[in-house]
């Protein structure tokens, strides 16, 4: 159940008395008031109306019952216009919703029954063509997801039945020509039954059985030509799989037993050259594994350690072999002592990283001397930062102070089986990742980070599938865009002089979650500063404006957001 507590941390306030309640007008800052009704009494719960004033334009209005949404609540945009329609009863969101564009037009339609996901979702793209049907049945489970190329043409369609307590599912993908290009069945999540791929032109690429996630069978497939591709080394789960390019060219050999990945993987680009090779035991990859290039370049191998997140990661920067970057990753992410070299042999710069920041001394060489020395603590400067001549003497020393701390599942969901998205847009640079919602067919934009996540898929030469659908996954943003964030940022952040006096110089990592009509709670610290900032961080989060939410193919949905603000002086 959702408290509607977010603003009142706020700053100036005044009061009208009526009756039993007391009208609070919260000025968080010249561009952002807040109008709230709170019981008169010593607990102050909100109970009545509830209005947001952004810019002078209201951009939020419902009611709450004994601090909890209830009723009708209505969002705006910057003109005017309606956004957003839905009702809340008790702290959930219950009956229709519906949410439109900037210029009037429905752009989803969807439901709920205290808070669960039921009935028809719909879902459209800017352009008002169809982009995605969901049916939920009244326990909120989905039953069928459809979703749409922009010019209607199925790109996916989900089904989902229910036995007992066994959950079957069959994930259908489509080529823009209507023809099928991959079926698959699940059970309980795991592949159970048929799973085929095809070409364009209809025929069958390679297809399997499965049983309870163990391959049992390779049946018959063909190149796109319509030559037959056998795998006659492979019986009853042991054996060799073949996969084949779509021209009949051999793509990748793995070797299997009782159904799981044993021994060698070998992968050849089309012309037939091997572009890496690795090793399973029972399913999982472990030991060396050698990646190639396109162009037949060994540009980096791995060394999966007996934790099997731990990965051991040699990177080869040139031609030249002893030009290199060698250290471990954890869960993907840099951890440890990275050492750089060059063409001849001789180290460049050693950096200690944690979970992928950096965490320790690092060192920058010239000719085997030591020519700058720094230390971090979880990527905030700490300590001395050391300048030295070619003789070894010191020419430079700053001293930065921090008391930070990390939480080292800083990069996973806060709840259990949303996905992550991770970012690739240059302008919310210090945006690092998304969580949401785990909605059917949101498994293809799903960031598997990590060796362990991506297994076959860290190879760079890939089958080159032709099939390209890609929902319209939009984050939550500010109102006005990346530009306007970053203006409000400027103009309301603060900095304590205790911050300035200790030589403070770093960043300050939050989680925050942006509900589906754009409200922000659950501020989380992840990586902290010291010396103020991490409230300075927080309160600065707690005073943004309402957000317009993330959209799934035209859908609001609840989100977190994983950002960094810098205070690098």
């Amino acid at each position: 159940m959702k408290k509607l507590i977010v603003f009142l941390f706020c700053l100036s306030t005044s009061t009208l008395f009526a009756q039993n309640v007391i009208q609070l007008k919260i000025t968080v800052n010249p561009e952002l008031t807040v109008l709230s009704d709170v019981t008169a009494n010593a607990d102050s719960i909100p109970h009545g109306r509830h209005l947001i004033i952004y810019k002078n334009k209201t951009i939020v209005r419902g009611t709450v019952n004994d601090g909890l949404m209830d009723g009708v609540w209505t969002i705006f945009y910057m003109n005017g216009q309606q956004k957003m329609k839905g009702r809340y009863q008790m702290g959930q969101p219950h009956g229709e919703w519906i949410y439109w564009s900037k210029t009037g037009e429905v752009q989803a339609k969807f439901q709920f029954s205290k808070g669960k996901r039921i009935g028809h979702w719909q879902g459209y793209y800017s352009n008002r063509a169809k982009a995605i049907d969901i049916i939920f049945n009244p326990k909120g489970a989905p039953e069928q997801c459809i979703q749409y190329y922009q010019d209607e043409i199925i790109a996916l369609n989900h089904e989902y039945k229910y036995v007992k307590k066994d959950t079957l599912t069959k994930l259908s993908y489509y080529f823009k020509n209507y023809s099928i290009f991959h079926y698959e069945q699940l059970k309980n999540g795991t592949r159970h039954g048929l799973v085929s791929t095809y070409h364009s032109n209809g025929l069958v690429w390679d297809s399997y059985k499965f049983n309870h996630g163990l391959l049992a069978n390779v049946l018959d497939g063909y190149s796109s030509g319509g030559v037959p591709r056998k795998n006659t080394n492979f019986r009853n789960g042991n054996g060799i799989v073949n996969k084949y390019y779509s021209n009949g060219n051999r793509y990748s050999q793995t070797n299997y037993q009782n159904g799981l990945k044993q021994d060698s993987i070998t992968i050849y680009d089309l012309g037939g050259k091997i572009g890496g090779a690795g090793r399973f035991e029972k399913g999982l990859p472990i030991g060396k594994w050698d990646i190639y290039s396109k162009f037949h370049k060994h540009i980096f191998d791995l060394e999966v350690q007996d934790e099997r997140d731990f990965v051991l990661m040699r990177i080869y920067t040139s031609t030249a072999p002893k030009e290199r970057q060698t250290g471990f990753l954890l869960h993907g992410y840099k951890h440890g002592i990275w050492k750089k070299y060059n063409a001849y042999g001789e180290l460049v710069s050693e950096k200690s990283f944690r979970q992928g920041f950096l965490n320790g001394i690092s060192k920058r060489y010239e000719s085997n001397k030591v020519m700058s020395e720094f230390h971090y603590t979880n990527d905030n400067k700490d300590g001395d930062f050391t300048y030295f001549n070619s003789f070894g003497e010191i020419n430079i020393q700053e001293t930065f102070e921090t008391e930070s701390t990390l939480d080292t599942n800083w990069f996973k969901p806060p709840i259990k089986n949303w996905i992550s998205v991770s970012n690739e847009a240059s302008e919310t640079h210090q945006k690092y990742l998304w969580f949401y919602p785990s909605l059917p067919g949101m498994e293809i934009v799903k960031a598997e980070k990590g060796f362990m996540a991506k297994q076959e898929g860290v190879f760079k030469i890939q089958r080159g599938i032709p099939y390209d659908y890609w929902p319209e996954l939009i984050p939550a943003n500010f109102m006005g865009g990346a530009l306007a964030e970053k203006q409000y940022i400027r103009n309301y952040l603060t900095i304590p002089v205790a911050s300035l006096n200790h030589h403070v110089n770093g960043r300050v990592m939050v989680r925050y979650k942006v509900d589906q009509i754009g409200l922000i709670s659950e501020i989380t610290l992840l990586k902290t500063l010291g010396f103020g900032l991490d409230e300075v961080a927080i309160n600065l989060v707690k005073s943004f404006p309402p957000l317009n939410p993330a959209t799934y193919n035209g859908i609001p949905i609840p989100s977190y957001i994983v950002r960094e603000f810098d205070f690098s002086f």
